[in-house]
C-alpha cells in the first residue's frame, strides 16, 4: 500500500511540475485571444484538486462553455464533458451534431483569457439561455 502511494504521489508531483510549466508559457503569451458569450472553447483547465475537473493531456486541455464575457480579459466558463448524469448539476446538450456533452454547472469559475486555446464550436442560444438559467438556480 506505502509502495502505490509513493508511485501515485511522484505521478502527482510530474503533473504539478508540467502544469508549472505550462502556466509561465501561458502567462506570457501576448496578445489574448479574442472570445465571446455562447462559445465552445479548449481550455488550459490545470490539475485539480479532490472532485474539481481538470484538463487533460500534456496541455491539461478541457473543452469549456464561456458563460460571461467581463471584459477582454476575463470570462466565467463552465466545464464540459462526455460523461452524462442526469442530475441538476449536468446540463445535457449537442454542439457537435449525434454527440451528447454535459456542462458541469456545479464546476463554473471565472479565468483569464491567456488560458484559452481555441474555440471548438458554439453552444446553441436555447441551449445557452437553459444553461445560463439552470446555473442561477443552482447558485441561489
Amino acid at each position: 500500500m506505502n509502495q502505490l502511494f509513493i508511485k501515485f504521489s511522484r505521478y502527482i508531483l510530474i503533473l504539478y511540475c508540467k502544469w508549472t510549466e505550462l502556466t509561465y508559457a501561458l502567462n506570457s503569451l501576448q496578445p489574448r485571444l479574442l472570445f465571446n458569450e455562447c462559445e465552445i472553447w479548449s481550455c488550459h483547465l490545470g490539475i485539480g484538486i479532490g472532485d474539481e475537473q481538470m484538463g487533460v493531456g500534456d496541455e491539461f486541455l478541457r473543452p469549456v462553455v464561456i458563460i460571461k464575457k467581463f471584459n477582454n480579459h476575463l470570462c466565467s466558463i463552465v466545464p464540459l464533458t462526455k460523461t452524462i448524469k442526469y442530475s441538476k448539476y449536468y446540463y445535457i446538450f449537442e454542439f457537435i451534431p449525434g454527440q451528447s456533452s454535459a456542462a458541469i454547472l456545479s464546476q463554473n469559475r471565472s479565468i483569464d483569457a491567456q488560458r484559452l486555446n481555441r474555440m471548438i464550436g458554439r453552444i446553441k442560444r436555447r441551449d445557452f439561455n437553459e444553461l445560463k438559467k439552470r446555473l442561477m438556480n443552482i447558485l441561489s
